[in-house]
């Protein structure tokens, strides 16, 4: 492997406050950079593993669920198991979001820190637990044997839209503020 940095000038992107590797073209601050190279997630509270937990149980409770209503009502395996696919692929993209909360906006890492890394982040997370609510609150009913409005469907995108809508208002703010 030939290395595009020779170490005279790794001294000096260091000296400018810069970090870069040999893996990756991006050139980022160094204080946006954490533990080998990776950025840091400054808005980490207890709020957030918690709320990763509580999706997690969500899902699985889903799981458990979808099981046990194509069981009893004799439901095809295929529909159930594109059921659960379908959840887990949308469970996966936010969860990928929410590691690399640069990637909704577009933007780059270095720009992606402080309150918009956090809103980022915060908007993610909200979606993704309206999301398994949505889903695990329907199957409750189904095996209980109650049926739901139509509605219910429409009324949980427009929370998802209501809550994207008012951070990203949010983020383009900030960001019209720093240019």
């Amino acid at each position: 492997m030939i290395s595009v940095f020779n170490t005279e000038s790794k001294k000096e992107f260091a000296e400018a406050g810069f970090y870069a590797t040999m893996d990756s073209i991006r050139i980022m601050p160094r204080r946006a950079v954490g533990e080998g190279g990776a950025m840091k997630k400054e808005s980490q509270n207890f709020l957030i593993p918690l709320a990763e937990s509580a999706c997690l149980v969500m899902g699985l409770i889903y799981i458990g669920l979808q099981c046990y209503y194509g069981i009893y009502y004799r439901i095809s395996p295929l529909k159930l198991i594109l059921n659960i696919l379908m959840a887990a692929a949308v469970y996966a993209v936010l969860t990928l979001l929410a590691v690399y909360p640069e990637r909704i906006n577009g933007l780059r890492p270095e720009e992606c820190e402080g309150k918009i890394r956090q809103y980022s982040i915060r908007m993610v997370l909200l979606v993704k637990v309206i999301f398994m609510v949505s889903l695990l609150v329907p199957c409750v009913f189904d095996v209980l044997g109650i049926g739901m409005k139509e509605i219910a469907g429409l009324a949980v995108a427009g929370v998802i839209l209501a809550v994207v809508v008012y951070y990203e208002y949010r983020i383009i703010r900030l960001l019209r503020k720093r240019k």
